[in-house]
């Protein structure tokens, strides 16, 4: 199984030469014991941001010795048409990815059933992050309450614990801060 992600941040991991690596690649291996690696199962992270720089500051020579560039600049690229003849030049599939891709979003049925899950997504994701918002909301709602129990609690103890220092009775001790006797004999 291998997964590429094209991602549009830095993933900024690992060593200082790797957290500066445009593509890294990573396996799977089993945490209690790490010899045990999974190399069949690979995840891909090309980082768009790194290599929108190396497409930029790439020599011809370069860019065709490179293939990895030509799928980047296909994926990035804003207008195809111009740049067909640069992608075939660095890469000898991208001929047929080409006429695939160009297939593909001349057919309406298919570009409609794109359209569409596109569209989920979008609202999925847009689902998603109202939820988070609003569990944000929540949680901080929540720890500010249990924030003000707390420090009510903190100071029924102060203050049961000044009484009882000035040799306050325990039954005024209770009736003032509501702590039980039992629990202001053990402080």
């Amino acid at each position: 199984m291998i997964s590429i992600s094209f991602i549009n941040f830095n993933l900024d991991m690992g060593s200082k030469t790797d957290i500066k690596k445009e593509h890294k690649c990573l396996t799977f291996a089993d945490i209690n014991n790490p010899s045990l690696r999974l190399d069949d199962f690979q995840i891909h992270f090309i980082e768009i941001n790194r290599f929108a720089e190396i497409l930029r500051n790439a020599s011809s020579d370069e860019y065709n010795k490179n293939k990895l560039l030509s799928w980047i600049d296909f994926f990035t690229t804003k207008d195809l048409e111009k740049s067909i003849n640069k992608l075939i030049g660095g890469n000898i599939i991208m001929p047929k990815v080409i006429d695939k891709y160009k297939r593909f979003v001349a057919d309406e049925k298919e570009m409609s059933a794109y359209n569409e899950r596109d569209t989920f997504l979008y609202g999925q994701a847009a689902m998603l992050q109202y939820e988070r918002e609003e569990g944000k909301i929540e949680g901080i709602e929540i720890g500010i309450q249990q924030g003000i129990k707390e420090g009510i609690e903190k100071t029924k103890i102060s203050m049961a614990i000044n009484m009882k220092r000035d040799k306050v009775d325990l039954n005024t001790i209770s009736k003032y801060t509501g702590l039980s006797i039992e629990d202001i004999k053990k402080l």
